[in-house]
């Protein structure tokens, strides 16, 4: 369903923003001009709220053509180099979405980086323009399930109808709630931001390690400021040259093609919702129409667990090969008529939790999105787009019909980022796998492509991003962001 993803979907981390207990001298200054070569300003870090970096909150410009459009604060974590004799320089990273926070990866990057990285890079991360930790904050609604819930097939006018009137209450809240910066947070725009932070940093170059999404976001950093870039690592790349529709219609085939794999490791080694004589796809099949027809109902006030929440579940379990067993387990509880498992897939689709709602990172991902569209499309496209998916990917494709709706509603003109491409002489570095369901591989190989003499590396699995994961993807990465000269060619996992 979601066209760009973060590199974590099942574990939600929640973290906390900025140290607010410290002395008051260690609070950024929030009035800070553009930087100049003459006179950069001075970026003032406090104690994150935990981990090991300093915080701070960055402003930079709306629109950086109008310096009178006002600002977005950005939520930065840096951890120092631990070998400052060593020190190579600055490595920005990103964890996806688009709409995911990254600031965690820095706050305690431990968890994130090996330690030859550790030692030799500050690793930065932030929150990008209108996600999570930043602000002003994007809050389009606070009950995702009255859209996303909605049966994904919709197949009687009354029922387009629902779906076509839920995604423009969904739009008109965002307009609502978030006005006219709607229109400042393309891709472009957050890239321009990564610049701004380097130049505040006295970084002459910078290093980037980013994941899915984060590999589009790098990808036009690299092509708009080729003269800063020291290394770029692009983990799971997405395939920059389709538009919407292609883009979602290419994603849908890729986890069809990781649902078949799941049903055949079900035939082959057994699933616990496979039940007597049956094969894993004829009882997947009966058991998503009966959800169709018979929604599970879930204690509270939730929505009940029909094909809509199933289908987004499935999504989220496909993700890593180690969360098949989760969607076994929630398959088979759901036969026997509990959808609970169902739902907490569901939920953790869209995030983390704060103060008894989802965050906002759905909402990050739909304005992103939505504007980094290259064209205008209609709610007739959506449906002619979800009636083609059936044909290649007859069990989940509908369901991209729930983002084309919010995109044929949104009422800002596309502003696309640039074309990509590589003029600069360092190589760059890109990753996929050979199963990887949300970008799949041959969309990373046309990444590789269009950045003209960058490196590829191909891990065997099913996994979506390979850094942390795989040893020799990870071992490779780190050689290269020492020496990015390193590997002297692709490299196969």
């Amino acid at each position: 369903m979601r066209a760009r993803l973060t590199i974590f979907v099942v574990i939600s981390i929640l973290i906390g923003a900025c140290s607010t207990d410290g002395p008051t001298d260690t609070q950024p200054s929030l009035t800070s001009p553009l930087p100049t070569a003459s006179s950069p300003p001075t970026v003032k870090w406090g104690p994150c709220s935990w981990g090991p970096a300093d915080c701070a909150v960055i402003e930079v410009p709306v629109d950086y053509d109008d310096s009178g459009l006002g600002t977005f604060d950005l939520l930065v974590a840096r951890h120092r180099a631990r070998k400052p004799s060593e020190r190579i320089g600055v490595l920005f990273t990103n964890a996806g979405g688009p709409g995911a926070e990254s600031i965690w990866l820095a706050i305690d990057p431990r968890w994130n980086f090996s330690d030859v990285v550790l030692d030799r890079f500050d690793i930065v991360g932030w929150d990008p323009r209108g996600t999570s930790g930043s602000r002003p904050k994007f809050d389009c609604t606070d009950d995702i399930d009255a859209y996303f819930s909605l049966d994904p097939t919709p197949e009687t006018p009354s029922d387009r109808m629902a779906i076509v009137a839920a995604a423009r209450s969904f739009v008109d809240s965002c307009i609502q709630n978030v006005g006219d910066l709607l229109a400042h947070v393309g891709t472009a725009d957050a890239a321009r931001d990564i610049d701004f932070v380097r130049r505040l940093l006295g970084e002459e170059r910078a290093s980037y390690l980013g994941y899915s999404y984060g590999s589009e976001l790098g990808a036009t950093w690299v092509t708009m400021f080729p003269d800063t870039v020291h290394a770029a690592v692009f983990d799971a790349a997405a395939d920059p040259t389709l538009d919407l529709v292609d883009w979602l219609t290419f994603q849908s085939i890729g986890f069809e093609r990781s649902l078949e794999a799941f049903l055949d490791e079900c035939d082959e080694n057994g699933c616990e919702f496979v039940t007597g004589l049956d094969d894993a796809r004829s009882v997947f099949d009966r058991l998503m129409s009966d959800l169709a027809r018979f929604p599970l109902v879930v204690d509270g006030d939730r929505p009940p667990v029909g094909e809509g929440v199933a289908q987004i579940a499935v999504f989220n379990a496909l993700y890593r090969k180690e969360s098949w067993v989760l969607l076994d387990q929630a398959l088979a509880e759901a036969a026997r008529g509990y959808g609970d498992r169902l739902l907490s897939l569901y939920d953790s689709y869209f995030g983390g939790w704060r103060d008894g709602h989802p965050d906002d990172s759905i909402d990050s991902y739909v304005a992103i999105t939505c504007l980094d569209r290259q064209a205008d499309l209609t709610v007739d496209d959506a449906f002619r787009a979800m009636d083609n998916l059936a044909l290649v990917s007859p069990r989940l494709g509908a369901s991209v019909l729930y983002e084309l709706l919010l995109c044929a509603h949104w009422p800002i003109e596309p502003t696309p980022p640039p074309d990509v491409e590589w003029s600069g002489a360092t190589p760059l570095l890109v990753v996929g796998s050979t199963g990887d369901p949300a970008t799949p591989l041959e969309g990373t190989r046309r990444m590789r492509d269009v950045l003209a003499n960058a490196r590829l590396v191909v891990v065997e699995s099913f996994d979506h991003t390979s850094y942390g994961a795989d040893d020799c993807a990870t071992r490779t990465v780190d050689d290269y962001l020492i020496d990015p000269t390193r590997p002297a060619g692709d490299v196969d996992c």
